[in-house]
């Protein structure tokens, strides 16, 4: 819980979003309405129906091949029904998708800004902030022991210690719960740039 990694590129994480199963599944989802709209659409062109037989008068004791040939007309049937339900539940599914698409592109940028915020946060409270309070502390409760300070001023400086140590707490809990969202709204683990954990 204590160690962070400078958060990659944000176009980074955005690629590995897309590989989102809220995403995924749109892929599937897409074929099948088009394989349905090709579906329709050819039940929308006639069956030929070509035939061949034999056939033997009796009357006149004669016998002769027979072939038939036979289309429908689609005067009223052209399945334009079907042609245009198939067609907006495939636009309905890229709809769906686009919603989908934008929503998580909204989240992983608000998770993507709380991690980068959080550990920059993190780096300024360990970087200068923490042990510039220890110093202070650590001078203070010498000058004390000394008498230099007063037990009012070392109990403000151990509290100013305190304090900066439980912002460095929260700033590592809202990392670590950014970097959760991210994980899980791409599905696999942040890989984070080398040689700048802290």
């Amino acid at each position: 819980l204590v160690r962070v990694g400078a958060p990659p590129s944000l176009d980074r994480i955005l690629k590995s979003a897309q590989e989102n199963p809220q995403l995924i599944r749109f892929t599937a989802l897409k074929a099948q309405r088009s394989a349905e709209l090709g579906s329709a659409r050819a039940q929308a062109v006639p069956d030929v129906t070509v035939g061949v037989g034999y056939r033997h008068y009796n009357e006149t004791a004669d016998s002769g091949m027979i072939f038939t040939l036979s289309v429908p007309l689609p005067v009223f049937d052209q399945n334009q029904g079907g042609i245009i339900e198939a067609s907006e539940s495939l636009r309905r599914a890229e709809a769906e998708e686009a919603v989908v698409r934008s929503a998580l592109i909204s989240q992983v940028g608000r998770a993507y800004d709380s991690l980068k915020a959080s550990y920059d946060e993190v780096a300024i409270l360990r970087g200068s902030t923490i042990p510039d309070a220890k110093s202070a502390f650590g001078g203070i409760e010498s000058g004390y022991s000394e008498g230099r300070y007063t037990l009012l001023e070392l109990l403000d400086a151990q509290s100013s210690l305190t304090e900066t140590s439980l912002r460095e707490l929260d700033a590592l809990v809202s990392y670590h719960t950014a970097l959760a969202a991210l994980e899980g709204l791409t599905g696999r683990p942040v890989t984070f740039s080398k040689g700048k954990s802290k």
